[in-house]
């Protein structure tokens, strides 16, 4: 090595040698700093990503309140056109029927997403 590397290198080194807890303590203050900064960057980050997901869960219930309130009213049109062509008790029942089957698909599908599944070894 040369000269002028030896001597920054000891005058790095001269006062960690002199005074090696001071050294060491500084070494941890200067390491708590670095965490605590990524800390608060990593906090930071999850904070607005909850942000979005609770800006797409509110959009998602008032969506949902709509599409409910329009069903309702569909399903009022539709019970007056079969009540009109099949009479009232009629129009209950076809109507009761389709729905009860048409309920059975998302709750296959939710059955289906509750059941673990088994993946096959590599």
């Amino acid at each position: 090595m040369s000269r002028p590397g030896l001597e920054a290198l000891s005058k790095l080194l001269w006062p960690a040698a002199r005074h090696p807890l001071l050294s060491a303590a500084r070494a941890l203050a200067l390491g708590k700093d670095g965490l605590r900064l990524v800390r608060s960057q990593i906090r930071r980050r999850v904070e607005a990503r909850l942000r979005a997901a609770l800006f797409v869960l509110v959009l998602s219930l008032a969506g949902a309140g709509l599409a409910l309130a329009g069903g309702v009213f569909l399903l009022m049109a539709l019970w007056g056109v079969l009540a009109m062509r099949l009479g009232a008790n009629a129009a209950s029942l076809a109507l009761g029927l389709a729905l009860l089957c048409a309920s059975l698909l998302p709750l296959a599908l939710a059955a289906r997403r509750a059941t673990p599944r088994r993946h096959p070894r590599d």
